[in-house]
């Protein structure tokens, strides 16, 4: 489940879904790249589109989701920090711990699925980075939700 809300006036879900029918690609060199392609440019895009046309305040655009959800969450945070202004990820993972280079869209990283892929904050910080270098404005709040396991 995924959900995007633009807050104005009221709010203005917008419900995406994967164009594979199963799980949001959260792995592609395209989808963790700003502008790259793949389910994270086209979900940014609905949210540019409605911003243009809807008059949402762009300092109102949240992305939330649970699961696949949850990642793809993280990875617009992380990709798209001048879209998204924070962002809610419930049992979900880091930005590019799903990475895989060089593979096709929504490929399975079981290192990163079994807890296995461990890496410092500043690492984890640097894929960040990566996605979108040169961009110096603030990046969105989140909220972080998962089990104890």
């Amino acid at each position: 489940m995924h959900v995007l809300s633009f807050q104005h006036v009221t709010d203005v879900p917008v419900l995406p879904q994967p164009h594979s029918g199963t799980c949001w690609d959260v792995s592609s060199d395209e989808t963790l790249t700003h502008d790259g392609g793949s389910d994270s440019l086209s979900i940014a895009n609905a949210a540019r589109f409605a911003v243009q046309n809807w008059g949402v305040d762009p300092n109102r655009v949240f992305a939330v989701g649970t699961s696949s959800g949850a990642m793809m969450t993280s990875v617009l945070a992380g990709a798209y920090p001048d879209v998204f202004k924070a962002g809610v990820v419930d049992s979900g993972v880091a930005f590019g711990c799903f990475a895989v280079p060089g593979q096709p869209e929504d490929s399975w990283n079981s290192q990163c699925a079994e807890g296995q892929l461990v890496l410092t904050g500043q690492q984890w910080a640097q894929k960040v980075f990566t996605a979108f270098p040169g961009f110096t404005g603030t990046y969105p709040k989140m909220q972080v939700w998962h089990g104890t396991a």
